[in-house]
């Protein structure tokens, strides 16, 4: 198993980066693989209310993915 644990801080190498890092310590402990990654700096939309399209219901989920950095990476 893998955890991805998300910096999204405009500060690389702050208090959520030490966070981060105890998390993934404490789950690396437990032989949990863990990978961080910092997206403070890049630009990332906001909801962009995919609810209000009428295909979108608990049956038919969206599909609907809009490049950003997030995506990209993913």
């Amino acid at each position: 198993m893998t955890v991805l644990l998300v910096n999204g801080s405009p500060h690389e190498h702050g208090c959520t980066d030490a966070a981060l890092k105890h998390a993934a310590s404490v789950l690396e402990e437990q032989g949990v693989h863990t990978e961080i990654f910092w997206i403070g700096s890049k630009p990332i939309s906001g909801c962009i209310a995919t609810s209000r399209y009428p295909a979108v219901s608990a049956a038919e989920p969206a599909r609907r993915v809009w490049a950003s950095a997030v995506s990209t990476t993913l």
